[in-house]
């Protein structure tokens, strides 16, 4: 699978630039779209005639989706005077492109899991109990073989200790590609 590009290949030019309260990116309203940049050469974009969607979250944040998959976040606490040029995109975005939802949009506004954090120490001894458990019976039928002398014993021991390392090596693998496909760019990158 080709990795997927974090940052638009074409800048909006003309419009508003507004400067973050938060960190050093500038957004950038005008006629021909939408742009966040975080720095310069890499920014997202999302021009006006390829808007797919707009987010409207109930705390007055918006999201503005690309027909490439891009999407900008739109917080007009974060962005100093940027609230007059927010409700005028909202204002001149087709309607049926419009979608309320009733959450807040910004990550840290949304509440908190009920069930609290899972302690990693704990869920780290859970899922190797049975690898141990595995691991002792395997041990004791290699010293079994190896005292009675018996080769084919033996040989059943060696191709289960193969196959146990590959299918722990092939779980390892798939952990570590679903925790890499899970993680990457923040609001800046594609949306997933």
């Amino acid at each position: 699978m080709p990795l997927l590009p974090q940052y638009s290949a074409t800048q909006v030019e003309g419009g508003a630039s507004y400067r973050s309260r938060e960190s050093a990116a500038t957004l950038t309203i005008g006629p021909r779209g939408v742009m966040l940049t975080a720095e310069p050469g890499r920014f997202v974009a999302v021009p006006s005639d390829q808007v797919a969607a707009l987010l409207k979250w109930n705390d007055a944040t918006l999201t503005l989706i690309g027909t490439d998959g891009f999407r900008v976040l739109l917080d007009p606490a974060e962005f100093e005077g940027a609230e007059d040029a927010l409700r005028a995109l909202e204002a001149g975005t087709d309607p049926g492109l419009i979608v309320a939802i009733d959450s807040p949009g910004r990550a840290e506004k949304k509440p908190a899991d009920p069930a609290g954090p899972v302690r990693p120490a704990a869920r780290r001894r859970a899922r190797w109990w049975p690898l141990w458990t595995v691991t002792a019976a395997w041990l004791a039928c290699l010293v079994f073989a190896v005292v009675y002398k018996n080769a084919i014993l033996a040989f059943g021991v060696w191709l289960g200790a193969v196959c146990l390392g590959t299918t722990l090596a092939q779980r390892a693998l798939v952990r570590a590609v679903r925790a890499r496909w899970r993680s990457g760019p923040g609001s800046l990158g594609p949306l997933r």
